[in-house]
């Protein structure tokens, strides 16, 4: 259940002074929940984060691909598979409004694809 998330060692990717997150949770059969979290530890670089949380140092939020590599062999294990956090916006700020340049067109349309594929992932 979300509620035992709150029970377990977390790792935090937001330092703050509090070191307290509130994680909103959706499952699969549309049903929802709210929990707060303590972190034991904070890193606002996702490297760290994911070192952490290989060496056995608590639960964290998967976001980068070495994340999904260590899952696949085994050595971390998915908690509440059945349950999402929800999506977030991701922004691009570019020079201008009208035109882009050819590399930020471009940039921008392989962000795009990127999370298109990031987004198709079970």
């Amino acid at each position: 259940m979300p509620q035992d998330l709150a029970a377990h060692d977390w790792l935090g990717g937001r330092p703050s002074s509090a070191g307290t997150q509130t994680l909103l949770l959706h499952s699969d059969g549309g049903a929802t929940a709210s929990v707060s979290v303590t972190s034991r530890a904070q890193a606002s670089q996702v490297t760290a984060l994911h070192a952490l949380c290989v060496e056995g140092w608590g639960i964290s939020v998967v976001v980068s691909d070495d994340d999904r590599r260590v899952l696949a062999d085994g050595r971390l294990v998915p908690v509440l598979p059945q349950w999402r956090l929800p999506d977030l916006p991701v922004y691009a700020i570019t020079p201008r409004r009208g035109e882009q340049p050819a590399k930020v067109r471009h940039a921008l349309a392989l962000l795009g694809a990127h999370f298109e594929k990031a987004n198709a992932r079970p």
